[in-house]
């Protein structure tokens, strides 16, 4: 796994094109020509990489994860005064109740990743219990991250 921070790079399209060309670079990968993007069902497919991509964005901040295997990837800003245990017992699984912010958040992304890795249901991911191929990562104050994949993957934090 590598992280790196970068600026905004404008519209997701852009910052997947940036990620997906670090990622490329970073394990000495030609690219041939500008990277094409297309999208299946909102998920971003890269057309003539051989690698696959996950994007997520939220107030200010955007993440995408490149691996050599399917990815997905979730970030937010833990914020607010919400109900925590109300949500929790709402939409996760059963244990998961939780009153705490960095708990919820840190499921909640996982869900999040989880369902764009697999593509199932959103109400069938919020009810999992099974994060063995989630990696949470907590090294920035306020920020959730988790990625779910097997994969080698890249991540790139846009701000």
């Amino acid at each position: 796994m590598l992280l790196k921070i970068s600026k905004d790079r404008g519209d997701s399209d852009s910052c997947i094109r940036f990620a997906a060309e670090e990622y490329m670079r970073f394990n000495g990968l030609e690219i041939n020509g500008p990277v094409e993007i297309s999208r299946i069902n909102g998920k971003p497919i890269l057309e003539n990489l051989p690698v696959f991509v996950s994007f997520s964005h939220t107030k200010g901040l955007k993440a995408c994860a490149v691996s050599d295997k399917q990815v997905g990837v979730d970030v937010e800003r833990m914020c607010g005064n919400r109900d925590f245990l109300a949500l929790s017992k709402r939409f996760f699984g059963e244990g998961e109740s939780t009153k705490r912010r960095y708990q919820f958040y840190k499921l909640w992304t996982a869900k999040e990743a989880l369902k764009k890795l697999t593509e199932a249901p959103l109400t069938e991911v919020l009810k999992t219990t099974d994060y063995s191929k989630v990696r949470h990562f907590d090294f920035i104050a306020g920020i959730a991250l988790s990625v779910a994949g097997c994969g080698k993957f890249f991540i790139v934090l846009f701000f």
